[in-house]
């Protein structure tokens, strides 16, 4: 990309230009773009100015190129040369003329604000933008369909704004308002707005004819659609409008008893927007903020922004990565603010589901419970205890001897998690979960291979063992595959594939399907399961003793097959995690993950995408100095509280249960958590190094 405009090159800059007809006043901020970077236009409201989304800009102009205008006959824009209402073609025809004028050239992500819905879209059809955009965020917009559906319209309750003094303090804007200092917001109370008139239903006629939602214009380009609350703003004028008098009680009445209608056609309108596109979310806008959300909610509106962006930079890097994943540096709009070294926990995140197997004398539902643990860990330990909505990140990739220690307190006592890093090549992670007051205890290791084809596959290998004390009972515990998909085409989600077996010494085997083929009219359904315990001794699998289906993400029934009735419906939403609780970072060992890491997860979680890097690298570099001088030396890095050995006893009786193969391990061994190695562990555990190679 060729730039020579001031427009494209200054750090900020603000005035007028000169587009044929009349001049536009604009406004730009932010660091200057490398190729394919994406500049974010935004177009201002019905009557809004530029002015208005200054801090918006301040904040987010450290990281993105961004650049705002106001339209003809607002701000100090020239009033067009034709007067009377304009229709959207003309808005249209206008900022295209000004992108060009100005040198601002694509990739465009594009933000607009209420009746700007109508106005950028337009602008998208009429120009042929659409190869450009690459990415839009859409703020409590109007569309084809709001005006015609509208209840109450301008003309019926314009009477607030004329009649009442000062309609934005009503609206609580100058108490609201962020990002403002006292004489920012000073000059935006003495700007001049202007004045535009526009023709909005002639817009919105010839928007509808063009079908874009019909035809999904904007593909699987991510869309942020915010919700607002206009109704809102209009009860609080109405009730200053009856105190001050203003406009006639039929009025005042009037535009109450349709304020209601009004919200709900908002909500179907903005609704379809959705329809733009395969990527796309919608969010409301904290309740009471409003229809002016920039003012009264603008965290939402850059925390959609950038979820926009990160989906594009995501989209950019996925698109040039084949093959094996496993050791790839992913870019840091993609990482999640945890190390696979801390993934182990989130079996834990239940206590009492993990020790329940205990407290149970009968071994069939001793297993049930077991199998229940596994399935009600599943959802947490795959989104990695984000919220669904926001998709899955790839974790930071442990470092060789990373540790990690948490423990959880609730009525079953203290359950405690050790985890260890235990080999780079390949990348595997051991972990040691117990609770000494009930006796259960669970080692086991996990490698994972990750690949891509379009989606990415994630094949884990390893197991754990779960021991229960007062039963001198063992199970063996699968790690299934994963595949997470939607990451060309939207939020990316995971989805368990394939089929698993959990055996118990004590003569149980449950079969665990993620595939669909045994939900009746559910194959292909997303993160569905089947699954049933059998007596190990049915080897047609003919006799289910229990069977379980639903949905590992939602909610599953348990059934006893011997009476047909259902015994219990686990709802992962109505059992959230118990607290996960880990030393301070000032007493946290150098290798101890949230210590080592600490700097990216700070940069990570504030939206510092370059520290996160340098931060990052800091770690990657020592310990690929760490792995050379180990090299060099002839020196073999040893685990802290694990241990390797060629064989387990439990495993071979296990998997002779399930009938299934043990040449998985054939070739990494077992490893184990080693008590003699624990007992003589001490801080520092490595002396004065650190894992960025640095002595302390």
């Amino acid at each position: 990309m060729t730039i020579h405009s001031p427009w494209e090159t200054s750090h900020s800059k603000k005035g007028l230009i000169d587009i044929g007809t009349h001049r536009l006043f604009a406004r730009v901020s932010g660091p200057r773009r490398k190729p394919g970077d994406p500049v974010i236009l935004i177009e201002c409201g019905g009557g809004s100015i530029s002015l208005l989304w200054t801090g918006v800009m301040r904040a987010l102009s450290p990281t993105y190129r961004i650049f705002t205008y106001s339209r003809a006959g607002l701000e100090g824009s020239d009033l067009p040369p034709n007067r009377g209402p304009r229709t959207a073609v003309e808005m249209a025809d206008d900022f295209e003329k000004l992108l060009d004028v100005a040198g601002i050239k694509s990739p465009y992500i594009i933000v607009g604000h209420s009746y700007a819905g109508v106005q950028i879209r337009t602008w998208m059809h009429v120009h042929d933008r659409m190869e450009d955009i690459v990415g839009a965020v859409f703020v409590d917009t109007a569309t084809e369909y709001t005006y015609p559906r509208m209840p109450i319209r301008e003309p019926q309750f314009w009477f607030l704004m004329e009649q009442i003094p000062n309609p934005a303090h009503v609206l609580g804007y100058d108490r609201v308002h962020k990002f403002f200092n006292k004489e920012q917001w000073e000059e935006v109370l003495s700007t001049d707005l202007g004045h535009e008139e526009k023709d909005v239903d002639a817009s919105a006629a010839q928007l509808k004819t063009w079908k874009q939602f019909e035809r999904q214009i904007m593909e699987d380009k991510p869309v942020s659609v915010i919700k607002g609350y206009f109704a809102e703003d209009l009860r609080r004028l109405c009730v200053e409008a009856e105190r001050i008098g203003a406009g006639t009680p039929a009025q005042r009445q009037y535009v109450m008893e349709n304020l209601d209608s009004l919200d709900r056609v908002f909500e179907e309108t903005e609704t379809e927007q959705l329809r733009l596109s395969s990527c796309a979310r919608m969010v409301h806008a904290a309740p009471g903020s409003g229809h002016t959300i920039v003012f009264s909610d603008p965290e939402i509106v850059m925390n959609e922004i950038k979820w926009v962006v990160e989906q594009y930079e995501a989209k950019r890097s996925i698109a040039t990565i084949k093959g094996d994943l496993s050791n790839i540096t992913a870019p840091p709009f993609l990482l999640a603010s945890q190390s696979t070294c801390e993934f182990p926990s989130y079996w834990a995140e239940h206590p009492s589901i993990f020790v329940a197997p205990a407290l149970e004398p009968d071994p069939k539902k001793r297993a049930l419970l077991v199998l229940r643990w596994f399935l009600a860990a599943l959802k947490r330990q795959q989104y990695a205890g984000r919220d669904e909505k926001e998709g899955v990140k790839k974790p930071l990739n442990a470092f060789l001897g990373e540790l990690f220690f948490a423990q959880w307190q609730d009525q079953s006592g203290t359950t405690k998690l050790v985890s260890e890093q235990v080999s780079h090549h390949p990348p595997i992670t051991a972990c040691y979960l117990w609770n000494d007051e009930h006796g259960v205890r669970a080692d086991g290791f996990a490698c994972q291979s990750i690949t891509f084809s379009g989606t990415v596959n994630i094949k884990q290998m390893g197991h754990a063992i779960l021991h229960i004390d007062k039963y001198d009972e063992d199970y063996l515990i699968p790690l299934p595959n994963v595949k997470v998909q939607g990451l060309l085409t939207g939020t990316p989600y995971p989805e368990l594939v394939g089929s698993y077996q959990i055996a118990c010494s004590s003569g149980f085997v449950a079969d665990i399907d993620f595939s669909g083929k045994k939900l009746f009219g559910m194959s292909g359904t997303k993160n569905m399961l089947h699954a049933a315990l059998y007596s190990a001794d049915d080897k047609q699998r003919e006799n289910p003793i229990y069977t379980i289906e639903g949905a590992w993400n939602d909610k599953f029934t348990i059934r006893d097959e011997s009476t047909g009735e259902n015994v219990e419906t686990y709802d992962t939403a109505a059992n959230p995690a118990t607290i996960l609780e880990v030393a301070p970072l000032d007493l946290q060992d150098p290798w101890e993950s949230r210590k080592a890491w600490g700097e990216t997860i700070s940069s990570l979680n504030g939206g510092k995408m370059q520290g996160a890097s340098d931060a990052k690298s800091k770690v990657e570099q020592g310990q690929r100095a760490m792995r050379k001088q180990d090299e060099q030396n002839g020196s073999k890095w040893e685990p802290v509280f694990f241990s390797n050995e060629p064989r387990d006893e439990r495993y071979i009786r296990l998997t002779a249960v399930a009938g299934t193969s043990t040449e998985e391990h054939s070739q990494s061994g077992f490893w184990k958590f080693d008590k003699d190695r624990a007992e003589r562990a001490r801080k520092p555990y490595h002396g004065s190094l650190r894992p960025d190679n640095v002595e302390s």
